[in-house]
């Protein structure tokens, strides 16, 4: 896809600063942990890491529209990954739906961060929730296409007709660290 933009390592010092790994969690990871070790590598190029944590309470919308009983909070496969876990400047933020609480959105904005590098999965769902979020909130978002998976197996191209739908909304998806300044 053309609108893709390459990129090289390191980040240079006038990009961003934060990091959202989106879901890094059994429940969604499954047995496809190829990209722990990526995603764990880069988290060590920013000064702030944030990792959300999918809990999926009783009486969710989950549970009730989806029949979907996976992810109660102390089950083993709502847990984070322990590679992510130990991710020195990791801070945590736990959410019960596809989109980061408000909360997050509000520090990054009190820090003065104007642009998060999003990763994670699953990319047609909570990665993407978290990008209209963070717009939402003010917050450039920049979706790191190569560190992103999905435990949904949709049909021939769905992948590529997200990352369209991204970088149509933001302007802004990468095969991971982006050379373009916001």
């Amino acid at each position: 896809m053309s609108s893709i933009k390459a990129a090289t390592h390191p980040k240079p010092e006038w990009l961003s600063d934060t990091f959202l790994i989106v879901d890094p969690q059994p429940l969604f990871i499954g047995s496809d942990e190829a990209l722990i070790p990526q995603i764990r590598d880069q988290a060590h190029q920013y000064r702030v890491v944030y990792a959300t944590r999918f809990i999926n309470l009783p009486g969710s919308l989950y549970r009730k529209a989806l029949s979907w009983p996976e992810g109660a909070p102390e089950a083993p496969d709502a847990q984070l990954h322990l590679q992510i876990a130990e991710i020195p400047q990791l801070r945590v933020v736990t959410k019960t739906g596809y989109c980061p609480p408000e909360a997050l959105w509000s520090e990054m904005a009190a820090a003065g961060i104007k642009q998060v590098h999003i990763c994670g999965w699953n990319l047609d769902a909570c990665v993407l929730a978290a990008a209209f979020s963070a717009w939402d909130a003010g917050i450039q978002p920049v979706v790191l296409a190569d560190l992103c998976s999905s435990s949904w197996d949709g049909p021939p191209g769905w992948r590529e007709t997200v990352l369209q739908l991204i970088d149509r909304q933001f302007g802004c998806v990468s095969e991971g660290v982006p050379l373009t300044e916001v």
